[in-house]
């Protein structure tokens, strides 16, 4: 019985990644609707930035483990998930994460996901989270700016996490996730040997999302943007440039 409960369990947890995975290519195959961002200037050129959810009064901020899935990019555009990359990602992340709301004045605590105790539970919220900022970039929301304003983000709930709050003495919760992909050495011979002057030598993309919960579940903020800038979220420096990019 264990065993087909571990079994059970394992092929869910596949599922998800599949789902996650297509999901990363079908987002950067379209270009993906994203606030565009020049991470290394520092300046946005895109849409202008909604309000942030850091002006509001917000106490202790739960920092749920980030998913970072990097993608290891063939000659032939083929992308293949990277377990070892994704996981220092993520790391990377949910650490530049802790530092950039500290020096916002905030009291941040990161809380992995893999507590024993608090596995399933976790799992469940992070699913929930994860499929609003899937929704939040279909077109049902940006044609209407439905889930951005200031004044509509707070219509929106994933149900209530006050228990999952009272537990980890925290007012809410942040969920990150997002994608990167990594060109190998013949992907890059590849594209530099077909580069016209029109159509010159594309940059590595990464793509993040972000959203944050309030104890009784409304969804306070969410934002996300997309990167040409040839990051490497494995390091603490550009994981730190890209969330204060994010943040902003």
């Amino acid at each position: 019985m264990t065993t087909a409960r571990k079994i059970k369990r394992a092929s869910v947890t596949r599922y998800f990644l599949l789902i996650a995975s297509l999901s990363a290519l079908l987002l950067l195959s379209a270009g993906c609707a994203a606030r565009a961002v020049n991470v290394n200037a520092g300046a946005d050129i895109g849409d202008e930035a909604e309000s942030s959810v850091f002006e509001i009064a917000f106490g202790r901020i739960g920092i749920l483990e980030p998913e970072m899935f990097l993608y290891s990019v063939s000659a032939g555009g083929i992308f293949e998930y990277r377990d070892d990359w994704s996981a220092a990602a993520s790391r990377q992340v949910s650490m530049s994460a802790a530092l950039a709301l500290q020096r916002m004045g905030y009291d941040p605590l990161i809380i992995p996901s893999a507590l024993p105790d608090r596995k399933r539970e976790f799992f469940h919220l992070e699913t929930r989270m994860r499929y609003h900022c899937t929704a939040f970039q279909s077109d049902f929301f940006t044609e209407r700016k439905l889930a951005f304003g200031p004044d509509d983000i707070g219509i929106y709930s994933i149900g209530s996490v006050d228990s999952l709050c009272n537990r980890h003495r925290v007012d809410g919760f942040l969920y990150m996730y997002g994608f990167e992909e990594k060109f190998t050495w013949e992907r890059q011979r590849f594209l530099s040997e077909n580069a016209t002057e029109a159509s010159p030598v594309p940059r590595e993309r990464t793509f993040m999302a972000a959203i944050l919960v309030h104890r009784d579940g409304r969804i306070l903020w969410y934002r996300h943007i997309l990167v040409d800038s040839g990051l490497d979220m494995r390091s603490r420096e550009h994981s730190l440039r890209m969330i204060e990019a994010l943040f902003d």
